[in-house]
């Protein structure tokens, strides 16, 4: 069937780019499957009809600029089967990489999260077997993540560490890291930056997570399943204390301050599964260790294995229903006190350590120090330097 609407189709679609006004054309997309619902666009993508794909492509994109809204188009390739299914479903359950990157460079659709599952709960990821799935998602960073990581901080705490940790990656990797101070104007862009970034690189301060932006960051990291790596700053005056953090997560929709609180519901924070999304991911994320006074050599090593970090971390999942989480909040405390685990560099080589939190000292604004000899002193010394005069 595809065979034959390829040797009709395409001189519709073609005659329409050039100028035909063409009442076929218009008949092929609205066009939908009578059993399972599927577009022209959607069927052609699990056929592997890469010519007709591609010629509808360039006629949505030809309509689109002389016709119709800038929605027009997505509209059309955004359409779903009966079973929830997107052209990108069909193309990865083909396991047709030239389609699936066609899809990807070239369209919305979701490779992830909860507007990319179908009826069975199943994305793109899930429906092409684990070896093309890592190929996916590599496909997609490449021509969709436009930053290597997102770096979310608390500025009053983490500014100095968080620009010269940017420095360090990009020198790694070549490519971009996205630092919310630097390229973050307006709030309502942190949708797309964050979905623009391969990974959420939250750095852990002690007051970082009663900040509602750094908080609205990581809750749109989770809802579109964005891998977390959190970073331990340690070596200053403003130490993050994990059982303090953990059980403030708990107790988030209580604790948090009214002014957060009211700045969060107004973006359309339900504070009670913020703190369920939260207490269940953050304390869980691996956290690697930055010492600020160490060596230049555990430095690199230190920046090293945060790249290797980013590069495999993966979504995590709330294993635990939410009435549940609800029922039994602050229960498990008096067992699990004391004892949480934290990912150490040493010369480049993980070790994980269980370690006792100290007594973390009133929440205040605590301007970040560092030893004036030290190598990430010099280094952020020269960045300044460096930097043109605002």
């Amino acid at each position: 069937a595809i065979k034959i609407a390829e040797q009709f189709a395409l001189p519709a679609l073609k005659s329409h780019c050039e100028g035909s006004d063409g009442a076929f054309h218009r008949a092929l997309l609205a066009s939908r499957s009578p059993v399972d619902g599927a577009t022209l666009f959607v069927a052609a993508a699990g056929a592997g009809a890469l010519s007709l794909v591609e010629a509808l492509l360039d006629g949505r994109s030809s309509v689109d600029s002389k016709e119709e809204d800038a929605g027009a188009a997505n509209d059309y390739f955004n359409v779903l089967t009966h079973s929830k299914e997107s052209a990108l479903h069909l193309a990865a359950a083909a396991q047709n990489a030239a389609m699936c990157e066609l899809l990807l460079s070239r369209t919305g659709l979701q490779a992830s999260g909860n507007h990319a599952k179908d009826v069975n709960g199943c994305t793109p990821y899930d429906r092409c077997g684990l070896a093309f799935s890592e190929q996916l998602r590599d496909m997609e960073t490449r021509l969709r993540h436009s930053f290597f990581a997102f770096i979310s901080h608390f500025k009053a705490e983490g500014a100095l560490h968080a620009r010269w940790l940017k420095s360090e990656v990009e020198r790694e990797v070549g490519q971009q890291v996205f630092l919310d101070s630097d390229n973050l104007y307006r709030i309502d862009q942190i949708t797309k930056h964050v979905r623009e970034s391969r990974v959420m690189l939250i750095l852990q301060t002690r007051n970082v997570l009663t900040r509602p932006y750094c908080l609205l960051e990581l809750l749109e990291a989770i809802r579109i399943k964005k891998p977390i790596v959190a970073v331990h700053i340690v070596g200053s005056d403003c130490d993050y204390d994990f059982e303090e953090a953990e059980e403030f997560l708990e107790h988030l929709d209580t604790r948090l301050s009214p002014q957060a609180r009211t700045m969060l519901t107004e973006h359309g924070v339900d504070m009670g599964e913020a703190a369920y999304l939260l207490s269940n991911i953050v304390p869980k994320l691996k956290s690697l260790t930055l010492d600020t006074h160490a060596s230049r050599r555990i430095l690199h090593a230190s920046v090293l294995d945060i790249v290797d970090a980013i590069q495999e971390a993966k979504p995590f999942e709330v294993s635990i229903p939410f009435k549940d989480w609800m029922a039994s909040r602050g229960s498990f405390r008096s067992k699990a006190k004391g004892s949480f685990m934290r990912w150490v560099s040493r010369n480049g080589k993980g070790i994980i350590s269980a370690v006792a939190s100290k007594p973390t000292p009133a929440a205040v604004a605590v301007k970040p120090t560092a030893d004036a000899n030290s190598p990430f002193t010099e280094a952020l010394s020269k960045d300044q330097a460096q930097k043109p005069a605002n």
